[in-house]
């Protein structure tokens, strides 16, 4: 079957609109963000109310805030250590750094706990690492949102 210039430059073109869309899929979401990643882990072992400093170093930039993790408060807290969250998600990112916002869901085991948190993710020598975080009441909106951030649910 013979087909014409014109037919073939349609059916590349159509090819490759097929091929990008596909790839577009596949690429990974905000959620899906190493740097995500890394602040649900450190969580998980806050949850757990882990008193290992190794368990939580490979999240944490600074080795001292490891140590401070990893002993106990004077405070009586009890398990878990942190209270449940929503998913973590994106709000901005370069090639080197996220932030990360962690929604708390609010309950009375732990009051005046701070609504939201965002996380400051860097990338350091190949790894992402939890450089620092800020306790806010309002929670940026997702990378790509273009709504403005949200005040926290209460």
């Amino acid at each position: 079957m013979h087909r014409s210039p014109m037919m073939r430059t349609a059916v590349g073109i159509l090819l490759a609109c097929a091929l990008l869309s596909t790839a577009a899929c596949s690429s990974p979401a905000a959620d899906d963000h190493p740097a995500v990643t890394v602040v649900q882990a450190l969580l998980e072992l806050r949850r757990a109310d882990v008193r290992d400093p190794a368990a939580y170093a490979p999240h944490l930039l600074e080795s001292s805030v490891a140590t401070a993790l990893a002993e106990g408060s004077s405070d009586p807290t009890g398990t878990p250590r942190v209270p449940e969250w929503e998913p973590p998600y994106v709000s901005a990112e370069t090639s080197t750094t996220a932030d990360v916002v962690v929604v708390w869901r609010p309950g009375v085991d732990f009051p005046g706990w701070s609504p939201v948190t965002l996380f400051f993710v860097v990338l350091d020598e190949g790894r992402w690492a939890v450089a620092d975080a800020l306790e806010t009441t309002t929670a940026p909106a997702p990378l790509g949102d273009v709504s403005a951030g949200q005040p926290a649910q209460e």
